[in-house]
């Protein structure tokens, strides 16, 4: 396969931005989604690690990364791929992808000797996702169905 090196470093940079947390989740998709399409690439790898990226976000809500230690390891090592002129071989199951294997893995990881990344922390790297609604406590929101729905009785059947 060719390898497409502008939207290799297109990526990376995306993922770099996101991990560093000076970008959040919508503006990490909107950078990642242009490489869903094969269309907009002839590199099937960056294509296959776009498809895997969309998943590591809530679609719904703007927030900072939030992975477990594995999902930071994954990433590292997508980020070492994307510096390669490899394609991915192994199977997304495979404990080293989007290497074939540990060793092919070992010998690229000094690729990440470039970037500024911080070591993974679960404070900042793992935090809790919390939509608006789940910080209503739930004595005020029984309250406000309560209300809605003696409104809607009072309304159907009159005072």
């Amino acid at each position: 396969m060719a390898v497409d090196r502008k939207a290799r470093t297109q990526l990376r940079k995306a993922l770099v931005s996101y991990m560093a947390d000076e970008i959040r989740s919508f503006e990490f998709d909107d950078q990642n989604t242009e490489f869903q399409s094969a269309k907009t690439t002839t590199d099937n790898s960056v294509h296959q690690i776009s498809l895997f990226l969309f998943n590591i976000h809530d679609d719904f809500i703007d927030q900072s990364i939030s992975v477990s230690p594995d999902g930071w390891a994954v990433l590292r090592r997508i980020l070492a791929f994307l510096s390669t002129d490899l394609d991915i071989e192994a199977p997304q199951k495979e404990p080293a992808w989007p290497f074939q294997n540990d060793e092919e893995w070992q010998r690229h990881e000094s690729l990440l000797n470039d970037i500024d990344l911080s070591e993974y922390d679960p404070v900042i790297h793992c935090r809790q996702i919390q939509p608006w609604w789940n910080r209503i406590p739930s004595s005020l929101g029984f309250a406000i169905l309560g209300s809605l729905l003696v409104a809607v009785l009072i309304l159907l059947f009159g005072a």
